[in-house]
């Protein structure tokens, strides 16, 4: 494939209105039942002498926020490996299950961070929470490492919108930043996650590891099984 068939492809994945609305409803109704999952554990923080809603809200919606940048990491490589099955909605529907699941994970890790304010015990400030490696309150370094993935997920979730007005080349080199944001939040996750440890987050971490590596494997056999062969 040539650089121009290329451009043409990528031009015809602009979302388009009727497909955004099917996309946001799917990316929602995932949304409501990843979160209602975790309402069991905050319901159990409202009650005794020391609740501890604040911090329970933030694990909350950081496993949610994860578990929508692993649907969109694996929409992605789903679109770029040509995966067979994925003609019924089209390659546009499919990119807008990609965005918008991007865009749902960078607004839960967003309450992931900001509603950390409210937490008595670690009192982080608003400087502590956006400034990487600015926190002295818990893991320093541990949270920087979030806090750098959070800035790229940023940065990879507003190139969506930047698209039309940036080269191709530089489009798709910030977008390959998806796969190092996703090992910063990992890394983050198991390193300071105060229930890394326990069963759920350990088999979450797993699968969601696993089904990234497995699946970008496949992406690159499919590259190179794409290639014509040198005659």
């Amino acid at each position: 494939m040539n650089i121009t068939s290329e451009k043409i492809i990528v031009a015809d994945l602009k979302p388009a209105i009727s497909l955004r609305w099917v996309a946001i409803s799917i990316m929602t109704l995932i949304t409501l039942i990843l979160f209602a999952t975790s309402l069991p554990i905050i319901s159990k923080t409202l009650v005794g002498t020391q609740p501890k809603a604040y911090w329970y809200l933030s694990r909350a919606s950081s496993f949610v926020g994860f578990g929508l940048i692993t649907l969109s990491m694996f929409f992605g490589l789903s679109i770029s490996s040509k995966v067979k099955g994925i003609e019924g909605i089209g390659r546009m529907g499919w990119f807008e299950l990609h965005q918008h699941s991007s865009l749902l994970g960078l607004a839960f890790i967003v309450m992931h961070v900001l509603i950390l304010l409210g937490d008595q015990y670690l009192n982080f400030t608003l400087a502590q929470l956006f400034v990487p490696f600015a926190s002295l309150n818990y893991e320093p370094f541990w949270v920087g490492v979030g806090q750098i993935g959070f800035y790229v997920l940023l940065l990879v979730t507003l190139s969506f919108y930047a698209r039309p007005r940036i080269r191709h080349g530089t489009w798709r080199i910030i977008h390959y930043a998806s796969f190092g944001l996703y090992w910063l939040i990992v890394l983050h996750a198991l390193m300071s996650g105060s229930d890394s440890k326990t069963l759920i987050a350990s088999a979450v971490l797993a699968l969601s590891s696993f089904g990234v590596v497995g699946f970008t494997i496949y992406r690159v056999l499919a590259s190179l099984s794409a290639k014509p062969k040198a005659v």
